[in-house]
């Protein structure tokens, strides 16, 4: 089933604000994606769909900095 482009843009808001959360709390490099998505309360399918990448958790990271309006050293975010 297909998600609206209103019920991504809420799912995107869910798991960022998770992840800023959980980032915040225990630190960038500590955190990995099943953290976030318990923190979000989602189905690793969903946080999947919505950054596929295989490299997940960057992608979650630079969606957390571009959110924040930073982008300068977006790509360093993970190292």
């Amino acid at each position: 089933m297909s998600l609206t482009t209103a019920a991504q843009e809420a799912l995107r808001g869910q798991l960022l604000d998770a992840a800023e959360r959980v980032f915040y709390l225990r630190g960038i490099q500590a955190v990995n994606m099943s953290e976030v998505r318990a923190a979000a309360d989602l189905p690793m399918r969903r946080v999947y769909q919505r950054f596929p990448t295989t490299s997940g958790s960057t992608s979650l990271i630079t969606g957390i900095v571009t959110a924040a309006g930073f982008t300068a050293g977006v790509a360093n975010a993970s190292h």
